[in-house]
């Protein structure tokens, strides 16, 4: 099965896209783009496919995905009380240019964007914290959504 591209549209005044989406279960489609996304499941479980990788996900789950890395997240519909509820973030890897990444300060997120491309799963054992993140991320606008997503 090949991979379809996907086109990831962001608006014109920022630099990185963030959704909220909280809906049935849906059945995404095998994908990718030159987007690196980060993908936060506050709600929901299924089975994800991320590049030669399959497993399961759950609730308080979090997936760095690299650019151009091939994935799909089918959550189970056997619940009726299975549905999205997730943070999505997509931003193109040029948002971290080579020259911000050299500052030793950024070391850990220069290791974390060559990590992902194959993909990283993090499981939240407080996710409360991480909750709140999201959310002031998904509700700022300018420099405070910058500051947000650091």
């Amino acid at each position: 099965m090949k991979a379809q591209l996907l086109k990831i549209s962001n608006k014109i005044a920022h630099s990185f896209s963030v959704r909220h989406d909280i809906v049935p279960v849906y059945h995404n489609k095998w994908h990718y783009h030159p987007e690196i996304e980060i993908i936060y499941i506050r709600k929901g479980k299924g089975t994800y496919i991320i590049g030669d990788r399959i497993d399961s996900f759950e609730a308080n789950d979090i997936y760095v995905l690299g650019s151009n890395l091939p994935h799909l997240f089918r959550y189970d519909n056997n619940d009726q009380d299975n549905y999205s509820d997730a943070y999505v973030i997509h931003c193109l890897p040029a948002f971290f240019s080579e020259d911000f990444l050299r500052h030793p300060e950024m070391k850990a997120v220069k290791d974390l964007i060559r990590k992902s491309l194959r993909g990283i799963q993090m499981r939240l054992k407080h996710p409360e914290v991480v909750n709140i993140l999201f959310e002031n991320l998904f509700n700022s606008d300018g420099f405070s959504r910058i500051i947000s997503y650091f």
